[in-house]
């Protein structure tokens, strides 16, 4: 059941780091010596059924990079680099079209941009310049007609770990299919990794809710 939890979070944390806001560019600054330590914990219709702890740490900094170790999957730890330089993201092109999205009491002129990855499989953003991370919407498609549809949906809310309190954004994924969890992310920049807390909530084929739980418990920010 644990190697079940551990799996489930890897590949809705990979769909949902997908939505590239807040990913790649989410070590920037951060020193050598700085980690965050979360606790993942699994419930089925309200129980809780397996847990475990990991960490990810920065162990290298260039001037392009962060080098980041994480156990988050325990059988395969890895160090991975990420970006140390902000507005790394290529140039891209104006939207054939415009929306305007309102998010709370803001509201966010957007290019819409849909690309084509071939085979059937598509992505439709929205692009603004004003947004945090400048993606405000992103809907994925496959050939068999699913869909993921990522967006942020909160410009502010706090979260606690432990004493302190962390004001984040909200980005959530929605999927459909025969499994079709929701998966609800909040960032902070104030926080090594910028995640602070993610939760994903489906049900299983006994109808079951399932709840998987990515809570911050401990951090430092290394000088």
């Amino acid at each position: 059941m644990i190697k079940y939890c551990i799996m489930a979070m890897l590949i809705l944390n990979g769909l949902q780091e997908s939505f590239d806001r807040t990913t790649n560019e989410r070590w920037v600054g951060f020193k050598v010596g700085s980690y965050v330590k979360f606790k993942m914990v699994l419930r089925i219709a309200g129980k809780e059924s397996a847990s475990r702890e990991f960490t990810n740490k920065v162990t290298k900094v260039t001037d392009r990079e962060v080098f980041v170790f994480s156990d988050e999957d325990s059988t395969h730890p890895r160090e991975q680099g990420f970006t140390n330089v902000l507005n790394s993201a290529k140039a891209r092109q104006k939207g054939a079209k415009s929306e305007t999205i309102k998010i709370d009491n803001a509201e966010y002129a957007c290019d819409v941009l849909t690309e084509d990855l071939g085979n059937g499989f598509s992505n439709t953003t929205w692009w603004c310049d004003k947004a945090p991370g400048k993606i405000v919407k992103r809907v994925g498609r496959t050939p068999e007609g699913s869909e993921s549809v990522q967006e942020l949906v909160k410009l502010s809310e706090v979260v606690k770990v432990g004493k302190d309190k962390y004001d984040c954004i909200a980005i959530r994924m929605k999927t459909t299919g025969r499994v079709a969890p929701t998966v609800t992310t909040w960032y902070s920049t104030k926080v090594p990794g910028s995640i602070v807390l993610r939760v994903s909530e489906g049900k299983n084929e006994k109808g079951e809710v399932v709840e998987a739980r990515e809570e911050l418990v401990e951090l430092k920010v290394a000088d």
